[in-house]
């Protein structure tokens, strides 16, 4: 398993849509890991029934998370209509199949568009200059190596196989690099709430 979770959770504090979906919308730190530990089973299966390489499930768990949280956020995403699990899983299945249609890479939300940082204070700048200088402070606030690996993916938008090539990490596959930093996300997640917190 991918996502482990450091307790474990009753049955029925998520089995309400709408209480999971509040939860997430609030980008709670367990509701996220325990959908992403849900969902993961039905999405490794399908990514082994269309061949896809085993390494990219972090990847597509994680970018799909994100989608359902904007959509979540923005309204789009009724619990009426559709569990967020499923849901979860059918923007997964899109995510697969766009990779196997040979598209650019499963489409990862630049690090300025991260749920939790989209409430960073406004910034007059039109540059966005104040903006990538409080991502800056974040990435200095969360430490190494963890800084490091989001740089290198979110802000010098490097591929993994890249990063791996180019040595510019000490992980030595393209795996121990994605686990790592699905980690490393989630602390940034948690620093930025704090930040958003105290500003």
């Amino acid at each position: 398993m991918l996502f482990r979770l450091p307790i474990i959770l009753p049955k029925s504090r998520f089995a309400a849509p709408a209480v999971l979906a509040e939860a997430l919308q609030k980008a709670d730190t367990v509701a996220i890991e325990w959908l992403l530990a849900q969902a993961e089973g039905m999405v490794s299966r399908q990514m082994r029934q269309t061949g896809l390489a085993a390494e990219l499930l972090p990847d597509v768990l994680h970018d799909s998370m994100l989608i359902l949280i904007k959509k979540i956020r923005a309204g789009e995403f009724d619990t009426t209509q559709s569990h967020p699990k499923t849901y979860l899983v059918a923007i997964c299945k899109n995510l697969i199949h766009n990779r196997l249609r040979g598209k650019k890479a499963v489409p990862t939300l630049p690090i300025e568009k991260l749920p939790e940082l989209q409430n960073l204070p406004d910034t007059p700048d039109p540059s966005g200059l104040e903006n990538l200088r409080q991502i800056e402070s974040l990435l200095r606030r969360l430490g190494e190596p963890c800084g490091q690996l989001v740089r290198l993916k979110y802000l010098d938008e490097l591929r993994d196989d890249e990063i791996i090539a180019r040595k510019l990490t000490h992980f030595a596959t393209t795996d121990s690099l994605k686990n790592a930093r699905s980690k490393c996300m989630r602390k940034l997640i948690e620093l930025a709430k704090t930040f958003i917190e105290l500003t």
